[in-house]
């Protein structure tokens, strides 16, 4: 219902950016994705460019998982992404080719049911101990804000490419529900001998950790 209620905004927006799209004004963007929930998922993200003035640009795009996760244990995955951003234009390299920094932010709305055994931490600071659990229903929304550096080439009268990478911090909200078989045991930390990071969704509560993001996508200008 979330997602087909997205969509029918989107497209509204878009549709109606269309129809009172001014010469240079406005774009359409496609971004081929790929989304953790919980497992890498490729993902359709359709957006909008809005041109405030010759060095503004206002960009919103969002992302919905397709196809089904190849974990047959994970069942009623859901995931959907909002992301808004606001460029500055660097000037001097020409029209053909466009350099920009920007500020980006996301929201990313995502859920499935674990029918497998797992475990989960009860916090990010308590490791003595986990719960395990024969089935659960994970929630574990995630907001990301980051710093942008792009380049966009003209391959066409109206086509563009968009060359980016970001990096920021990542909060994530995981809270388990509909827990089966629920019980408290001793955990014992797998040794690592450089990094050793588990998926932030297995652990409950609150977490920050570092983005990073990169990736290219085609714009149609107006």
């Amino acid at each position: 219902m979330l997602v087909s209620r997205l969509l029918f905004v989107l497209t509204l927006v878009l549709v109606s950016g269309a129809l009172i799209a001014q010469s240079g004004k406005w774009s359409l963007t496609f971004t081929p994705a790929v989304v953790p929930a919980p497992n890498l998922r490729y993902a359709v993200q359709f957006g909008a460019a809005y041109n405030l003035n010759d060095r503004f640009q206002l960009l919103a795009e969002l992302a919905t998982a397709t196809g089904r996760p190849y974990n047959q244990e994970v069942s009623n995955s859901r995931y959907v992404r909002v992301k808004p951003e606001i460029r500055f234009m660097f000037p001097g390299l020409g029209r053909e080719l466009t350099a920009y920094t920007g500020l980006q932010f996301s929201f990313s709305q995502r859920s499935w049911v674990n029918n497998g055994s797992g475990s989960y931490f009860e916090s990010n600071s308590l490791r003595d101990s986990v719960f395990t659990y024969s089935s659960a229903t994970i929630h574990s929304p995630v907001v990301t804000g980051s710093v942008q550096l792009g380049g966009m080439a003209k391959l066409g009268k109206h086509l563009f490419f968009d060359l980016f990478g970001g990096l920021g911090l990542r909060s994530v909200f995981t809270e388990y529900t509909s827990v089966v078989d629920q019980q408290k045991v001793e955990a014992y930390p797998p040794r690592c001998m450089i990094v050793c990071v588990r998926p932030a969704w297995t652990i409950e509560g609150s977490l920050v950790r570092f983005q990073l993001n990169m990736g290219a996508r085609l714009m149609y200008q107006f």
